[in-house]
C-alpha cells in the first residue's frame, strides 16, 4: 500500500480496522511515582524515549494502521500539555482526527471506559463494553445476619437494606450500581422472615429495566456471609466465574468498584477487599457507642493480610497460636473499617468449605487503590 502497489482507495485497506474504536488512555491514574523524577512535572505519556514522547509511538501506530479517528483521554491537571503535543504532532496529518476527553478525577482504566460509554463516546453495542464485566457473578447479601440492632428503631420492622438514605432504600444503590456497570444478572440473598418486602421492592424498582435480571435465594436461617456463599455454591447458584459480594446496606460509587476490578485482574488476586480508613476524631469529642463493632486487621511483613476480624470489645483481640507462631511480626490496626464489598476468586469457596484459614494458607497482600 505504501509503495503504491495497492491503491489507497482499496476497500479492504480502508475498512480493515473500521470495526474498532481506538482509545489512548494518556492520563487517567495520576502521576507515575515509579518514574520520578521524570514525571514530577511531566505526564508519563510525554516522557521521552529515544528522543520522542511515548504517546508519539501510539499516534504513529494509528497513522500506520490507517485509523481515521481516535479518542485521547486525559486528566484536567495534565490535559494542556498533552493536547498541545498531540495537535502539533498531527499538524501535517489530515488522515487522523483526535477527540479529546478530559476527566476531572483520576479514576483508572475501567472507570474511564465506563465514562466514555455514558457520555456517548463509545457505542452502546461495542462488544468490549458489553463483555467488560461478564467474567463476574454479582451477589447482594440483602439479609443474612438478622435484624440490625445498631440502627434501632429504624430496623424494628424494616430490613436494614430497605432503610431509607437520601429518600431511597439502601439496596437501590446496589441495583443502580449494577445497572450502570452493565451487569445482566445478579443474585439477591435474603432470609425468609424479610424476603417478602425485599423481593417486592426489588421487583418494583426494576419493573422498567429489561437489562438486569435478579435471582432470589431465600434462606431459612440467619447464617452470615460465609455460610451464605457456601449455600449458593452447594445449590449450584455460583458457577465457575469469580464473584462480587456486596452487603445490601452499602453505598459505593462505580469508579471505586472498577478500580477494585482493575487491581483484582492485574494482581490475579485471591480476594480483593474494600476497606476505608476511619476519620480521626478528637478524643474530647468522641462519644463511646454502645456495642460498637471494631474491625481489626492484622498485617504481616510485605503488607501481607493475616487476619480480618470484628469485635465488640476494644480490650481483647483473639488470635490463634498457630498464626503467631508462623508470623511472629504482626501489626494490628483498628483504624480501618471493613466495607463488606469483596471480589473473590472462584476457587476460594473450596477453601472455605474445607475450613482452611485462607489468610494463613494463601498470600494475600494489601494494595492501595485510593489514597
Amino acid at each position: 500500500k505504501r509503495e503504491g502497489y495497492i491503491g489507497a482507495d482499496h476497500p479492504n485497506i480502508q475498512n480493515m480496522l473500521s470495526e474498532f474504536q481506538f482509545i489512548i488512555l494518556a492520563s487517567t491514574t495520576g502521576r507515575s511515582r515509579r518514574l520520578l523524577p521524570l514525571t514530577a512535572k511531566t505526564p508519563k505519556c510525554l516522557v521521552s524515549v529515544a528522543n520522542r514522547p511515548l504517546i508519539s509511538y501510539q499516534l504513529e501506530l494509528l497513522i500506520n494502521l490507517g485509523a481515521t479517528s481516535a479518542i485521547v483521554v486525559t486528566h484536567e491537571g495534565e490535559s494542556e500539555s498533552i493536547i498541545d503535543f498531540v495537535e502539533k504532532y498531527l499538524s501535517d496529518v489530515d488522515t487522523l482526527s483526535i477527540q479529546f476527553v478530559i476527566l476531572e478525577d483520576y479514576v483508572g482504566s475501567a472507570a474511564s471506559l465506563l465514562h466514555l460509554k455514558r457520555e456517548g463516546y463509545i457505542g452502546a453495542d461495542h462488544p468490549n463494553i458489553q463483555n467488560m464485566l461478564s467474567e463476574f457473578q454479582f451477589i447482594i447479601l440483602a439479609s443474612t445476619t438478622g435484624r440490625s440492632r445498631r440502627l434501632l428503631p429504624l430496623t424494628a420492622k424494616t430490613p436494614k437494606c430497605l432503610v431509607s438514605v437520601a429518600n431511597r432504600p439502601l439496596i437501590s444503590y446496589q441495583l443502580e450500581l449494577l445497572i450502570n456497570l452493565g451487569a445482566t444478572s445478579a443474585i439477591v440473598v435474603t432470609h425468609e422472615g424479610e424476603s417478602e418486602s425485599i423481593i417486592d421492592f426489588v421487583e418494583k424498582y426494576l419493573s422498567d429495566v429489561d437489562t438486569l435480571s435478579i435471582q432470589f435465594v431465600i434462606l431459612e436461617d440467619y447464617v452470615g456471609s460465609a455460610a451464605s456463599l457456601l449455600h449458593l455454591k452447594r445449590e449450584g447458584y455460583i458457577g465457575d466465574k469469580d464473584f462480587v459480594v456486596v452487603n445490601g446496606d452499602l453505598v459505593v460509587e462505580d469508579n471505586i468498584f472498577l478500580a477494585m476490578v482493575d487491581k483484582h485482574r492485574a494482581e490475579d488476586a485471591t480476594v480483593t477487599i474494600l476497606i476505608n480508613q476511619k476519620k480521626k476524631v478528637n478524643p474530647k469529642d468522641k462519644k463511646k457507642k454502645k456495642n460498637e463493632v471494631i474491625d481489626f486487621i492484622a498485617i504481616g511483613e510485605e503488607d501481607r493480610l493475616l487476619m480480618l476480624d470484628s469485635n465488640r470489645s476494644t480490650k481483647t483481640v483473639k488470635a490463634k497460636k498457630s498464626l503467631l507462631q508462623k508470623f511472629p511480626n504482626i501489626t494490628l490496626r483498628s483504624n480501618y473499617r471493613d466495607a463488606h464489598f469483596y471480589i473473590f476468586a472462584n476457587w476460594t469457596l473450596n477453601i472455605l468449605e474445607e475450613k482452611h484459614e485462607i489468610f494463613q494458607k494463601y498470600q494475600i497482600r494489601l494494595y492501595t487503590v485510593f489514597d
